[in-house]
């Protein structure tokens, strides 16, 4: 029972944020554009790590996937003026390494 209430508070939240998404999004190609920075910003620092490390966390990979993705698309979508004119990849791409590499050797460290 509690997995039919979870799923439907879950549903309402996706629902809701790509409600706000599609009213302040006035084209598709927009909406594309950002949904692939939010995309590279998230996954390529997980994915890298699983190609190239020998144990890979899959804790860490989460939680950088949310930091990269959720910081581009914040700095995106609240339009902040970036230093030196860099795209908002780059920020995200940054903090997912950097939460990649803080949660794996906090998690090393504890086993």
């Amino acid at each position: 029972m509690w997995f039919k209430q979870r799923t439907f508070q879950l549903t309402l939240i996706i629902g809701s944020i790509a409600l706000l998404l599609a009213l302040k999004m006035t084209s598709v190609l927009d909406l594309m554009l950002h949904s692939y920075s939010f995309m590279v910003s998230g996954m390529i620092i997980p994915v890298l790590a699983a190609l190239f490390s020998k144990q890979p966390n899959k804790l860490a990979a989460l939680l950088s996937m949310l930091t990269g993705g959720s910081i581009t698309l914040f700095l995106i979508l609240s339009g902040l003026k970036l230093p030196l004119q860099l795209d908002a990849n780059i920020f995200g791409i940054s903090a997912s390494l950097l939460v990649y590499v803080v949660v794996a050797s906090v998690k090393k460290k504890k086993l």
